[in-house]
């Protein structure tokens, strides 16, 4: 059973932004971090951020990948930042980072939360199916909004048809096309900027999926990001946790 459903409307006002770093290790795509920005009731955000400490893991494992393999895999990592094992020392351990997400996940679901992720294609299906597989769990299901998908739509031309319901826009759009744009094209492209962090910032990702995720909202839903739209719009400003 899928935990990711098309959302019944993309531009909910109550919405989360995750992002996921991944790494292929050993044929299996394992999470490396854990971040979110929740807006809140105040005009304010709510920033978190988790890493997995997998050197400290595998450090006392006796069975599994090497600490060498580890260190060669994240040469690949699907992160904008340049990893080694040693950035992997500290954070929590791989079973308590897991039990963390799977909290987070059901209070999304249970708050009927839109989880907004830009999965291109790794990211947030992978630390649910890890987590289920490690905790064995069934984790409820919650809608998601890919920004990946709202960006090859746009490239591609698509636009709704008169009268369609977004959401109904939003499912045709992910079945639309082929390779899903990476978030650092979509950033060099069009978001240059407009994240208030270094594209190298642990937060980065979940601050580029705000941003690109505002570039694609109608007008009226207001910035997540607290800057103006034209004519002069304003959400209240940004507040780092």
């Amino acid at each position: 059973m899928t935990k990711i459903l098309h959302p019944a409307d993309p531009w909910q006002a109550e919405r989360v932004f995750v992002a996921v770093e991944t790494v292929e290790l050993r044929g299996e795509t394992i999470p490396l971090s854990y971040s979110h920005l929740m807006p809140t009731p105040f005009g304010e955000v709510d920033l978190g951020f988790f890493t997995f400490a997998w050197t400290r893991h595998l450090r006392s494992s006796t069975a599994g990948p090497t600490l060498d393999e580890f260190a060669g895999a994240l040469k690949g990592a699907n992160s904008n930042r340049v990893l080694t094992p040693v950035d992997f020392e500290a954070g929590e351990l791989p079973r308590d980072a897991y039990e963390m997400f799977a909290m987070a996940w059901k209070l999304f679901a249970s708050s009927n939360f839109l989880v907004v992720t830009h999965a291109a294609p790794a990211g947030l299906p992978d630390i649910i199916r890890a987590a289920e597989l490690n905790l064995a769990v069934e984790l409820p299901a919650a809608r998601s909004v890919n920004t990946a998908v709202l960006q090859r739509g746009r490239l591609a031309g698509l636009a709704p048809a008169p009268g369609e319901p977004s959401g109904k826009f939003y499912a045709r759009a992910a079945v639309a096309g082929d390779e899903l744009p990476d978030l650092m094209s979509c950033y060099t492209q069009h978001l240059e900027g407009e994240v208030d962090v270094p594209t190298t910032d642990r937060f980065f990702p979940v601050l580029a999926t705000a941003a690109l995720y505002d570039l694609h909202a109608p007008a009226g839903l207001g910035r997540t990001d607290g800057r103006e739209r034209p004519g002069g719009e304003r959400n209240p400003p940004r507040r780092k946790k």
